[in-house]
């Protein structure tokens, strides 16, 4: 039986594997795309003009693999969430931080306020050029903006940070549906 929660997070990582096969399959030079109508016929123009990977599809990929399984099942999977935090540990660069943090912190801090900045749509996009790649900025405060937090990591990093997130967290849920079936 599968728990709400884990339907939850299935059906969100189902939709972000549909839009990354779509993409991989280039769907926007397909015939079946070419000859479908549109509610709202601008909108098929910016899909083609924008591809699959775009910031939007970023934002949602984010928020289907982070947000909703951390809020979801993180504690059920402390050892997974650790690893994936400690990739970011590695990878992002801190701006500017004035949380203060103890020795019994969460070990899930960055991963904490990269959801918050996610969750709560306070990213930014720089682009980047063919020496440098581009690079998404997250921020994330306390609620009467004492304290912030700021972080960026590098486009290729966030892929990375994605794929980590499928590999010890969604694969991990998936088998555990499959142990019980």
């Amino acid at each position: 039986m599968i728990t709400e929660e884990e339907s939850l997070i299935l059906q969100s990582y189902m939709m972000v594997s549909l839009f990354a096969e779509l993409g991989n399959n280039n769907f926007f030079s397909s015939n079946y795309f070419s000859e479908m109508k549109f509610g709202f016929p601008e909108i098929k123009n910016l899909l083609q003009a924008n591809g699959i990977d775009n910031q939007g599809s970023l934002i949602m990929s984010l928020y289907a693999m982070l947000v909703v399984p951390y809020e979801l099942v993180q504690k059920r999977y402390p050892s997974e969430f650790s690893t994936v935090n400690d990739f970011l540990k590695s990878k992002i660069e801190i701006i500017h931080d004035t949380y203060t943090y103890t020795p019994d912190s969460s070990v899930y801090v960055f991963m904490y306020h990269i959801r918050n900045a996610v969750a709560h749509c306070r990213i930014s996009f720089i682009p980047g050029s063919i020496v440098i790649p581009g690079s998404i900025v997250f921020i994330d405060s306390n609620r009467n903006q004492t304290k912030q937090f700021e972080g960026k990591l590098t486009l290729p990093d966030v892929c990375e940070f994605i794929d980590k997130l499928q590999r010890e967290v969604m694969f991990k849920v998936i088998k555990d549906i499959q142990s019980r079936q």
